[in-house]
């Protein structure tokens, strides 16, 4: 049949059959986990003595059946369902240890929808499932389980994952809008005076170990040592979930802690409240960031100007002589009064910041000096997903997403099964 297929009608009937085989393959695996649900639930024992939350003892009261998807297809389960009397309360004590409980969709079904949701709108997601894996579930149920995943991902405590007693552990954090609907940023202010605000900040956190240098002595990070966490959420409550992050990378059993961020307060505050021993590193990129933040308000007209005056501070700061560019900022004298304010700014920004500007210091002692792992996490864990046009969140369903993001973009996801399915 096969041949003939191919062979009568060209090659465009490949796809055809490849579908087929498909879906008779599906359907033969459905039919061996029926036959395997129908064996056990013959054999399930009706339990005696099982008592519901308030003390009270459960009855058996009958074998009532559910329809669950899995992988290879929709399978009915039998199983017998217990009541109890004075509370009016019922289950099925089956369901819980299969994983099915208050849930129509199998523990793997629900880990796919829940990885696709992270990857794509709900609406394509569902596509997806269905092109994909012959899977057929609604965008809202999509939307929901992904919900329920990550709350338990969020809730349940995760494997630690200690860093090598000879390993550098490397912070990074950072802030970035996040779209939110109107309900979200009610009382809040626009980034502009007067202006409306459209987004909610969403702080991500960057975790990863490096315990070698290449050939020319640059520092290497190890290889699937990164990990995410973040959420919509305040400062002090990033705190915590930093610091518990922290404790499950191998915070106490790392060579050294350095902190690479940018120059928010809020940042270096969580740093030496959770991480008081850390060594501070102001992102390099950020700090170069600010040279030509100057050069652009002094010679707006004038590029070549801009890029000769910013080009010595930027070597001044490789080099560690962040007075010198202090003191090169200090000694202009713009005449228009709003940059001259800038430069104030700007230079009490490195004279504050010196420490943390070290970089010929903190080169010598093989440190990365730039936070390029978590810009990029910024852009693949939130930016790719939640900020894709039209989009608008609540503050929870962000929250779901950054969370099952994290997990996946941070090779953690290979170990959700594990512990984070009971949705």
């Amino acid at each position: 049949m096969i041949q003939g297929c191919l062979q009568g009608k060209g090659a465009k009937d490949f796809g055809a059959v490849e579908e087929h085989l498909r879906d008779r393959g599906q359907e033969m695996a459905r039919q061996v986990l029926q036959g395997v649900v129908d064996a056990l639930s013959v054999r399930e024992p009706v339990i005696q003595n099982e008592r519901c939350e308030c003390g009270h003892r459960y009855a058996a009261l009958e074998q009532r059946r559910k329809t669950v998807t899995t992988l290879v297809g929709s399978v009915e389960v039998q199983r017998w369902y217990y009541y109890d009397r004075h509370c009016g309360k019922g289950k099925a004590l089956l369901d819980a240890a299969w994983d099915i409980e208050n849930t129509s969709f199998s523990p793997e079904v629900r880990r796919c929808m829940a990885h696709v949701a992270a990857a794509l709108p709900f609406r394509p997601a569902a596509e997806m499932l269905a092109s994909v894996g012959g899977i057929t579930v609604n965008p809202k149920d999509i939307e929901r389980i992904a919900a329920q995943v990550a709350s338990a991902v969020e809730n349940i405590p995760r494997h630690p994952v200690p860093a090598p007693t000879d390993s550098v552990l490397y912070v990074c954090m950072d802030g970035t809008g996040v779209p939110m609907v109107r309900r979200e940023l009610v009382g809040r202010t626009g980034k502009e005076p007067g202006g409306e605000p459209k987004t909610r900040e969403a702080k991500l956190g960057c975790f990863f170990t490096q315990t070698t240098l290449d050939a020319q002595g640059h520092p290497v990070r190890d290889e699937s040592s990164t990990t995410y966490v973040g959420a919509i959420e305040s400062a002090e409550e990033f705190g915590r979930r930093l610091w518990t992050e922290a404790q499950r990378r191998g915070v106490e059993t790392a060579q050294k802690i350095v902190a690479v961020c940018d120059a928010a307060p809020w940042e270096w505050n969580l740093i030496e409240e959770y991480l008081p021993g850390a060594v501070q590193i102001i992102d390099i990129w950020h700090a170069r960031e600010h040279c030509w933040t100057v050069a652009r308000a002094l010679w707006p007209d004038n590029v070549a100007r801009q890029h000769q005056w910013a080009q010595i501070r930027c070597k001044e700061l490789d080099a560690g002589q962040t007075r010198q560019v202090a003191l090169a900022i200090r000694r202009l004298r713009p005449r228009n009064t709003m940059v001259q304010a800038l430069c104030r700014r700007e230079a009490d920004f490195f004279t504050k910041n010196r420490h943390r500007m070290a970089y010929r210091k903190f080169r010598r002692k093989h440190y990365f000096v730039g936070s390029g792992v978590l810009e990029a996490g910024c852009k693949t864990v939130i930016g790719q997903r939640l900020k894709l046009a039209g989009m608008h969140w609540s503050v929870e369903g962000a929250n779901a997403i950054i969370t099952l993001r994290s997990a996946i973009v941070g090779a953690d996801w290979p170990s959700v099964p594990k512990y984070a399915l009971a949705a």
